[in-house]
């Protein structure tokens, strides 16, 4: 039934109920509870605000689960905290919760003093996430309850360029993964990035929207070429690696010999689509890579990304990288995607035929360094290892972070992860939320369990340094466990299915890249996603406003969103959007709409045949189904042969991974409504037929549309305003 949810207390059954947010039809949210605290007394009787007035923002009273979680390891043995939950589960609501408890806390207390400095106590909270747009919005609710608690509600305009710089006041920052690589190397005696003498960047670094979430944007092009910093040689000072993990951040290892670079120029950022246009073609096309045509690029670079470079061992590596053997024997569990050798096993076993192996994507990730080295780039990897070498021998010498929350997790890589836990000054106050479903950064392949492997690595390190000898004993540092959120709060069952539909594909093709969760819940049935049959755009306008439509451009509402696959597909969009809402479904992480329209999302995929896999999984074991797919295919003669089930190859096949994942994050955008339009009729066969065979989805056609309410809902001046400035 809506609204309510079996729950079994004390052996005894019991019906929970949980009211709608609005009592109309398309209400599909619960109803929130305020406590009646002093701030919001003082609020209600102060005097009435003018609409200039910033509104404070008080925080919701949270379910047991929610606060259980904001409020863990108070008292308890500590650990930091690692949470999974699917879309909408309220990840972020707990992270913000968690933060601003801890803030309130500490300052309601007072700054006590420092017995040996005789300073003030101060308590630094960094919040971390790699969406620019949810950024933003969680400082914005930050600084609402601030502004509820004491009166203050402008967040600061601009960071310093280093974390040596930024005063107390300034805390909590909320930072883009960029800012926060930056600020960080901001640090360093020797930066990756020239800096003037007063620590701000010789060139700025470009900012924005980017498709590569997660990656640091790409230096400003306006350069003078003949710059020194272009041409003289950068100095690179690492750690060697057999003895890089008895460094401490505190700056008290002993001298390491140093290693100097070679001329380096750099230019731009290799990000995954500058290296599948400008490098990939090149690097595929060698002669040593022949082998390689079967492969996706980015099956590759997340392999490099994430494993080659971007593993927790390939950042204590003297070259920043893993050999070829490391690669080769990590463990099937950590690197899934290829084959490698067992530990028994040696050089001399590997198998003439290439195809599949690491032996041939390490052949690819020698090429990409070469040409990488060829264009005088780099890429993110080169950044993160630069800056733990540096970090191993200085030590880290910015103002200290005693906490840091980390969301959308599953955008970063683990040596990015490393550096997050190397510089936090307790290993225990860390925060780490996010969902597998939702990697979306191209090059990154991540699961919460192996996040827990990092802070063993930091409790074996801490050992190290401390020694036998040591009088003092190391600081206990906990390994966290993982804790899941199940329930959802922002849609319905109508669309959670459709997602779950997608989870099932990701669950049986690629397991090891998914977190495996118990299927998520949401309070109320609900309209199920609907798929317009038309390709052609004007019968897909009429089917989105209805049999009324008069005028040349359709008014979308303020809460209902656009959803393409890239930039230039906004500008792509017809005539008819001129006045809507569009953003990329990169963009839109970690926000919500009311309605959520998708448009060509597969007539813009990469993937081609690939979609032809969710055939072969619905008529798996199954002669009736394999039988109703021969007679539709027989009928859709202008699907061609994209009603076929096609045999899955696991690392021919990475790039489908990523395609599931962006539609699982686009079609969770949406709280009441999902329409998805698609021009490609071959292209977009073999999921509308999943979708329907599941009976998921709900079919719109042009016949039908005199009978079909208006999609697009019109909204006021004052709605957009407030949804204008909600995306500020």
């Amino acid at each position: 039934q809506d609204g309510y949810r079996d729950v079994h207390e004390n052996e005894s059954d019991c019906l929970l109920f949980y009211p709608p947010a609005l009592l109309s039809a398309d209400s599909f949210t619960i109803l929130k509870f305020y406590s009646l605290s002093s701030e919001v007394l003082s609020f209600l009787t102060s005097k009435s605000l003018s609409h200039s007035d910033p509104v404070p923002e008080f925080p919701f009273i949270p379910d047991d689960r929610e606060d259980s979680l904001i409020c863990l390891n108070r008292e308890e043995e500590k650990s930091s905290i690692l949470l999974v939950g699917r879309s909408g589960t309220g990840k972020t609501s707990i992270a913000v919760g968690r933060m601003w408890s801890k803030y309130k806390s500490w300052h309601s207390q007072g700054s006590s003093i420092d017995s040996q400095t005789g300073l003030p106590n101060s308590y630094h909270q960094i919040f971390v996430t790699a969406n620019r747009v949810l950024r933003d919005q969680v400082r914005k609710s930050f600084y609402g309850m601030k502004h509820g608690f004491d009166g203050s509600s402008k967040p600061p305009t601009e960071y310093p360029s280093s974390f040596k710089e930024i005063a107390d006041c300034q805390f909590p920052l909320f930072l883009t993964q960029s800012e926060w690589l930056l600020m960080l190397d901001g640090t360093l005696s020797e930066p990756f990035f020239p800096r003037n003498l007063d620590g701000s960047l010789v060139h700025r670094i470009a900012g924005g929207f980017h498709e590569e979430v997660g990656m640091l944007d790409t230096l400003d092009d306006e350069f003078d070429e003949d710059d020194d910093w272009l041409q003289t040689e950068v100095e690179v000072e690492l750690r060697p690696s057999d003895t890089s993990s008895g460094a401490d951040f505190d700056g008290s290892a002993g001298e390491a010999k140093l290693l100097r670079g070679a001329s380096k120029t750099f230019r731009c950022e290799v990000d995954f689509n500058y290296f599948m246009h400008s490098m990939w073609p090149r690097i595929a096309a060698s002669q040593r890579a022949m082998d390689a045509r079967q492969l996706s690029a980015s099956a590759v670079f997340q392999e490099v990304h994430s494993y080659i470079k971007g593993s927790r061992m390939a950042l204590e590596k003297q070259a920043g990288h893993l050999s070829r053997e490391e690669y080769l024997k990590l463990p099937t569990k950590m690197a899934p995607n290829f084959k490698g050798l067992s530990v028994a096993e040696s050089m001399e076993d590997l198998p003439g035929d290439r195809r599949g192996t690491r032996d041939l994507i390490y052949d690819l990730f020698e090429a990409y360094e070469t040409e990488k080295r060829r264009l005088g780039a780099y890429d993110v990897s080169d950044v993160v290892h630069h800056l733990w070498s540096r970090l191993q021998i200085e030590g880290y010498s910015g103002v200290p972070i005693h906490s840091m929350l980390v969301d959308e997790t599953q955008d970063f890589t683990q040596a990015e992860l490393r550096l997050f836990i190397g510089v936090c000054a307790d290993k225990n106050d860390l925060f780490f939320c996010g969902d597998t479903c939702q990697t979306i950064a191209s090059g990154v392949g991540f699961r919460f369990e192996d996040l827990k492997s990092l802070f063993k690595a930091e409790q074996d390190r801490q050992k190290l340094i401390q020694g036998p000898c040591h009088s003092q004993p190391p600081a206990s540092i906990g390994i966290p466990r993982v804790n899941t959120l199940t329930l959802n709060y922002r849609t319905h069952n109508g669309i959670l299915s459709a997602a779950a539909g997608v989870v099932d594909l990701l669950e049986s093709f690629f397991p090891a890249s998914i977190d495996i969760l118990p299927r998520e819940q949401g309070f109320f049935c609900g309209p199920k996603p609907v798929l317009l049959t038309e390709t052609n755009v004007d019968d897909a306008a009429v089917l989105i406003v209805g049999s009324e439509k008069q005028t040349s451009q359709i008014e979308f509402g303020a809460h209902q969103v656009i959803l393409v696959r890239n930039q230039e597909s906004k500008n792509a969009l017809p005539d008819y959007f001129g006045g809507c809402l569009a953003m990329t479904i990169l963009e839109s992480k970690g926000l919500e709409f009311d309605d959520v329209f998708l448009w060509n999302f597969f007539a813009e995929s990469r993937a081609e045949a690939e979609w032809r896999l969710v055939l072969s999984f619905l008529v798996q074991d199954s002669e009736d189904e394999q039988k109703v797919l021969e007679e539709e295919r027989q009928r859709s003669r202008d699907c061609g042969g994209m009603l076929r089930a096609l045999e899955f190859s696991e690392h021919a096949h990475q790039l489908f991974c990523e395609e599931l994942k962006n539609l699982y994050t686009a079609i969770t955008r949406a709280r009441v409504r999902v329409i998805i339009y698609d021009e490609d009729v071959k292209k977009r066969a073999p999921m509308f037929y999943y979708f329907q065979r599941r009976e998921l989805v709900q079919i719109l056609s042009f016949f039908a549309a005199d009978n079909h309410a208006p999609m697009a809902v019109q909204t006021g001046p004052e709605e957009w305003l407030k949804q204008g400035m909600n995306l500020k």
